[in-house]
């Protein structure tokens, strides 16, 4: 779902870090998780890092999109499996080097070659996968610290 369909022009998720190192805890409406950095990169490794829960989001996003699209159609899609590998074509400090996802979707399931190309097309439509390929904005200020 992008942000126009759930009824919001903006999300939020709060990072906030804890005692061990590069850990954050992350808050995304009642739901929390961690991130850290691996351990090449001076963290723990005990939870996914930034760049694997953006991968996880177009993974996510892909699957979703898909199964919805064919349980909407009535298709005997059992299950759209997605694995997304992101990649950087030069070097990553040069600003016009170029990241690349990679997304290979699998659908399981008694579909014809024309729902499987259909399924295909839908995949390159997710939400995520939109956000991503539009121009992007980020802009980072500086906040008052909580409790201050």
């Amino acid at each position: 779902m992008n942000l126009d369909q759930m009824g919001a022009n903006r999300m939020e998720v709060r990072a906030q870090r804890l005692a061990n190192d590069l850990q954050v805890s992350l808050t995304a409406r009642q739901h929390e998780f961690t991130a850290d950095a691996d351990l090449a990169n001076g963290g723990t490794d005990h939870a996914p890092t930034p760049h694997e829960y953006l991968a996880a989001s177009l993974a996510a996003c892909t699957s979703m999109t898909v199964q919805m699209y064919a349980s909407r159609k009535q298709w005997a899609l059992e299950s759209c499996d997605v694995v997304v590998s992101i990649s950087s074509e030069g070097d990553r400090k040069d600003p016009n080097s170029k990241t690349v996802f990679d997304v290979k979707v699998m659908f399981r399931g008694a579909l014809d070659p024309d729902q499987r190309q259909r399924l295909l097309e839908i995949a390159n439509r997710c939400p995520v996968h939109r956000e991503l390929t539009r121009p992007i904005a980020i802009r980072v200020v500086e906040s008052a610290a909580s409790g201050s």
